[in-house]
């Protein structure tokens, strides 16, 4: 019952299964770069509309709003960029631990 009690070893982890080559992830929607933009152009509305409400200046609430729409647009491209998930939505780690 503690950190120095005789408790056995956890047993070994089953060996990670390699992914088959010949399956692949099923298409994910696709979102075309105007879907980006247009999220992009609500976060910056939403930004500069609590801005300006909390009587921050002009310039602070331009800055804020076009930081908040290049923020999204660099999110948006960086989950592009991501791998397909696998084939059993809860594996979403490495696979070295069962649930």
């Amino acid at each position: 019952m503690g950190r120095h009690s005789d408790t056995p070893e956890p047993p070994p982890l089953p060996p990670r299964r390699d992914p088959d080559p010949s399956r692949s992830a099923p298409p994910g929607p696709q979102h075309r770069p105007l879907d980006r933009i247009v999220l992009a152009l609500a976060a910056a509305a939403g930004t500069g509309v609590v801005m300006v409400w909390a009587d921050a200046s002009t310039s602070t609430a331009a800055l804020g709003t076009i930081g908040s729409a290049v923020v999204v647009l660099i999110a948006a491209w960086l989950a592009r960029t991501g791998p397909a998930p696998r084939d059993n939505p809860r594996t979403t780690d490495l696979g070295d631990r069962e649930p």
